[in-house]
């Protein structure tokens, strides 16, 4: 099994998400699924959603701003992928009966959503440490 690959299916209200955002349409593969989920467009209408982002970022997660290895950057995506992206119902779990790809399910949608919106915001607090940092 190849998770990154492996269809999966959206209910009609997660399908109507995604095409609320800048995306023109919902993604059919769990790869897609994940790189979809903070919208995609071009960049000038994209500036409000990532200020909004950007707002977001919890307190907890100010403290690894500070974080300037991209090789720790990786490791904090690996470990999030293990414990969050091939979670129930991707990952070991069985394909639904008589279907060919994963339901994503409401639960696993929202935390998705979350991670997603917490590492952007994290990036781009990151970005802007390292710009301000080295361009004085």
């Amino acid at each position: 099994m190849n998770c990154l690959t492996d269809a999966v299916a959206l209910t009609d209200t997660m399908k109507k998400a995604f095409e609320g955002t800048l995306s023109k349409s919902a993604p059919d593969e769990l790869h897609a699924f994940w790189d979809s989920l903070p919208g995609e467009g071009q960049p000038a209408p994209a500036l409000a959603q990532a200020a909004a982002y950007g707002n977001s970022l919890a307190p907890a997660a100010k403290t690894k701003i500070a974080v300037t290895n991209p090789a720790k950057w990786a490791a904090e995506s690996l470990a999030l992928a293990k414990r969050d992206a091939y979670a129930a119902p991707i990952g070991a779990s069985p394909k639904p009966v008589g279907g060919t790809s994963y339901l994503i399910t409401t639960t696993y949608y929202n935390k998705a959503v979350r991670d997603a919106k917490n590492r952007v915001a994290l990036a781009g607090a990151r970005l802007a440490k390292l710009l301000n940092e080295n361009l004085k």
